[in-house]
């Protein structure tokens, strides 16, 4: 007999299927790295199920797994289990679907280049140890809905072929990472991959990442994941696309528009008004501004384009005077020109007063005593009394509060950018 030509598998037990001829670049494999799929099939799973009682340290719990560069040629059921040392399915080949439902690793899980051909699920199982998933592929659906991720979670250079799904996965005291990377193709090329290459919805739904030690989306294209639900201002997003390279317009909020009138839900609208204000602080806090801004503006949009009267109307003046609260130039203009307006106002009014300046010429011929009369009237409070007549008095009230409206803007712009 001849050692399994994998490196680190000392198994001696060569398998040749019966009436199988070796080719010359064949290389002696142990029935568990054997290539020969169809060959194998059969005797792989009594093989597979004393493997199993090998590492049974109690009915449904199992010390280290070593299953390195394993090649499975149909389903894999690693159900509701519990793997106390480490379980090691680095460069292994899932040919059938693969459920790790329920299961818990209390130790460290690495799948490192491991192929998932069929589906992969991941359901509600339990990650306590550090979970390893890098340059891994999944060709087909891949489920990771409910599990729980207590250690550190690295998902890194990773392929999702198909459908992926994370909705509802805990991550308290975890350190999750998703980054994208280069990776060689099938023809051997160099490639780029920002992780979900497929078109359909992935769900980060219902997960609170405040929760988490650290969480990371680092190249990344997020083009169809949704993350309605979720808590993400501690999320750092770096070289991410959010809608293809240039548009920061999120998935939820592009399927909400493209909905029917009828169809659309507000529960909805607020929770993707609420996704970018929460981006908007995740961005200012890794320091990317520009997103910050963008973000910020496309949920007043929101609010502007949705809400009925007078909340559209006000979040339209919050549009006109700071840009949304953005702009401190603004406020300083409109501050200016509402000066300037009411004392062109004055003018024209031509009030028989004793603080209006005698003999002065018509609007706008002479616009410079009518607004030192105007500042007086306005920042010298003792000055507008009831003496004035009622159209000097409604139009110094009206300007006040304007100009304490602008006022207002403009601190708030000055807040945002010495707390950002």
């Amino acid at each position: 007999m001849s050692e399994c030509s994998y490196i680190g598998c000392e198994r001696t037990d060569s398998f040749w299927p019966a009436g199988y001829e070796a080719q010359p670049d064949d290389k002696p494999c142990c029935i568990f790295h054997s290539p020969l799929i169809e060959e194998k099939r059969e005797k792989f799973e009594a093989e597979w199920q004393k493997f199993l009682e090998t590492h049974q340290q109690d009915e449904n719990e199992y010390g280290d797994l070593d299953c390195r560069g394993f090649v499975f040629p149909g389903d894999v059921g690693l159900v509701m289990l519990t793997f106390t040392g480490q379980a090691q399915f680095s460069e292994a080949r899932f040919n059938g679907n693969a459920s790790f439902f329920g299961t818990t690793f209390n130790a460290n899980a690495e799948f490192n280049g491991a192929v998932f051909a069929g589906e992969a699920a991941f359901t509600s199982t339990i990650f306590n140890g550090e979970t390893q998933f890098f340059k891994t592929i999944f060709r087909q659906d891949a489920n990771f809905s409910l599990a729980e991720c207590h250690g550190k979670f690295s998902l890194r250079s990773t392929r999702f072929c198909g459908n992926a799904s994370f909705a509802d996965v805990s991550v308290k005291d975890a350190e999750f990472e998703l980054i994208g990377g280069a990776y060689d193709n099938e023809s051997g090329e160099a490639a780029d991959t920002r992780v979900f290459e497929g078109d359909q919805r992935v769900p980060f739904n219902q997960i609170d990442f405040s929760m988490a030690k650290q969480v990371r989306f680092e190249h990344v294209d997020l083009s169809c994941a949704s993350f309605l639900g979720s808590r993400v201002e501690k999320v750092e997003f770096s070289d991410v696309w959010w809608h293809g390279t240039d548009s920061l317009e999120l998935y939820d909020d592009r399927q909400w528009e493209a909905k029917d009138k009828q169809e659309r839900n507000l529960d909805e609208l607020h929770q993707i008004q609420e996704l970018y204000r929460q981006l908007t602080r995740s961005s200012n806090k890794y320091r990317r501004y520009q997103a910050a801004r963008t973000f910020h503006i496309r949920r007043h949009e929101l609010r502007r384009q949705y809400r009925s009267f007078p909340g559209n109307l006000l979040e339209g003046i919050y549009k006109l005077l700071s840009n949304y609260g953005l702009s401190c130039c603004r406020p300083l203009f409109w501050f200016i020109c509402t000066l300037l307006t009411a004392s062109g106002l004055l003018g024209l009014f031509n009030p028989e007063h004793p603080l209006y300046p005698a003999g002065n010429p018509r609007w706008p011929t002479a616009i410079w005593p009518n607004i030192q009369f105007n500042l007086a009237l306005v920042f010298e409070m003792k000055l507008l009394d009831f003496d004035l007549p009622w159209n000097i008095l409604i139009l110094c009230t009206v300007e006040r509060l304007f100009l304490l409206l602008i006022l207002y803007f403009f601190l708030v712009a000055v807040m945002r950018r010495l707390t950002r």
